[in-house]
């Protein structure tokens, strides 16, 4: 006897949002929906993201929602998502932003793939500049990671998700509390206490997020979540030509100084890592001294060492071989007899086997 055939349940309807009009989902999430939506007053597309009921009762929710828009409302850059507008309609709250049509990074890489060289710096490049505008309002995002980079179709970045951000004198920002971030893309100094964490962690986060762009996985993975902090803690530094060896040697340095765990050994600004990714682009060499950098993996350096090892006693075998052979020398010939009986043709030589 066949079984009555389930109805999967219908999602709920959207709540109205006054001076908007919803027409699709862009996405969701643990605390809400990003909604595409018409501003219905001047007819602009945006994105509109709505808070979950049960999220609303949550006081950090709906906090993190209002810093992400105020934050938002501070900057002003093509390469960052711009706020539009925020309120709240009896128990719902809503923020709308600008709506970047395209695609994560995230999405990019799981469905093409991770990307060459020149396509990464085209992305990595802008993004810097806008983490130095953010930087010179005041604000460490705090939260940057495939996920939170938009691409147009054009491959511009647009950076998106401020609700992690840190706004120097936030009234709205709770100072304690458990880590921030994501933990393939989190400094460690942010994994150790979120409260600490400055321009430099976001620098380390886009050394991550680099790193993963082009090697296809980030520089620091693990089972679990407490697996893969112990390895962004204390992992051996990891060196991105050992995954892709066609990469450039400059922007290996350049990775390793973004993923330095002393933070006096990372750029300061995202300036300055802009300006040796351009260097990159240009095929010149970074402003970077190897051995200003944290040793890479010892394990990494004890196989090389090995490898040299292996050539140099390889060559030896070599030379031996070529001494006991000689394939220089000849065999020594006899002279024709004196008698005339030779046949007057030049002796035969013959290589020693």
């Amino acid at each position: 006897m066949n079984e009555p055939r389930r109805e999967e349940p219908r999602p709920a309807p959207p709540p109205e949002i006054p001076g908007y009009r919803i027409e699709g989902v862009l996405g969701r999430g643990a605390s809400g929906v990003v909604y595409r939506a018409t501003q219905v007053s001047v007819g602009r597309a945006v994105a509109l993201k709505i808070m979950h009921p049960q999220a609303v009762g949550s006081r950090r929710a709906v906090r993190r929602l209002q810093r992400e828009a105020r934050t938002a409302a501070l900057l002003t850059h093509p390469n960052i998502v711009s706020a539009i507008d925020m309120g709240h309609t009896g128990n719902t709250w809503w923020f709308a932003m600008e709506l970047v049509e395209g695609q994560s990074l995230a999405e990019h890489l799981a469905r093409a793939g991770r990307m060459g060289e020149r396509e990464a710096l085209r992305v990595f490049i802008p993004l810097c500049d806008a983490l130095q505008h953010a930087s010179e309002q005041g604000v460490v995002h705090r939260d940057v990671k495939p996920a939170n980079i938009l691409l147009t179709p054009e491959g511009m970045p647009r950076l998106v998700d401020l609700g992690l951000a840190r706004v120097d004198d936030d009234p709205l920002l709770t100072r304690t509390g458990a880590t921030l971030g994501t933990p393939h893309y989190i400094s460690p100094e942010q994994a150790r206490n979120p409260s600490s964490a400055d321009v430099r962690s976001d620098i380390w986060s886009v050394g991550a997020t680099l790193f993963h762009a082009v090697c296809g996985r980030p520089p620091f993975t693990g089972e679990s979540a407490a697996e893969l902090l112990t390895e962004v803690l204390y992992g051996p530094v990891p060196d991105a030509r050992d995954l892709r060896p066609e990469l450039s040697r400059g922007l290996a340095l350049v990775l390793r100084k973004c993923l330095s765990r002393d933070r006096e050994r990372r750029y300061f600004t995202p300036a300055e890592l802009a300006a040796d990714l351009e260097r990159v682009r240009a095929r010149r060499a970074p402003e970077i001294r190897a051995g200003s950098l944290e040793p890479l993996d010892p394990a990494r350096s004890q196989r090389r060492a090995w490898t040299l090892v292996g050539g140099l006693g390889a060559a030896c075998l070599v030379a031996l071989a070529l001494v006991a052979w000689r394939p220089w020398a000849t065999t020594a010939v006899e002279p024709p007899p004196m008698d005339g009986s030779g046949d007057g043709h030049a002796a035969r030589v013959a290589l020693v086997e």
